[in-house]
């Protein structure tokens, strides 16, 4: 698996109590043991950034609306109603097009990791 996948998979699967650190001199992306904070002391590993339910939501917006008609109504009305993380998946899936859903997703995260990465 490529760097930049390691880095989306880890912004997606990412939370506060559940963190990844990059490290730079090696490339690679591990999974910090918060009991540990030695990663501190080490001026090679980086905090990986975990996804927020706001900015993703923005993402879910943004795929909608490359969506016309039903299909965007559908996915608006998920994204609206309760629980729209969980609705919207089961709206696109349904939809069939839970997959476009994912390569955006995945796009989206992969753009955002390299941008990261550049500013390191």
């Amino acid at each position: 698996m490529k760097l930049l996948e390691h880095l989306a998979d880890a912004f997606l699967n990412g939370a506060q109590d559940f963190r990844f650190v990059y490290n730079r001199m090696t490339k690679e992306v591990d999974v910090l043991e918060m009991l540990n904070n030695d990663w501190e002391d080490d001026e090679n590993l980086e905090l990986v950034p975990y996804k927020e339910s706001r900015e993703m939501y923005e993402v879910m917006v943004d795929f909608s609306n490359q969506y016309e008609g039903e299909l965007e109504e559908k996915l608006f009305q998920a994204l609206n109603g309760r629980k729209p993380f969980r609705a919207f998946q089961e709206t696109a899936n349904s939809l069939g097009i839970i997959n476009p859903w994912y390569d955006y997703e995945q796009e989206y995260t992969k753009k955002k990791m390299q941008e990261w990465l550049e500013r390191l």
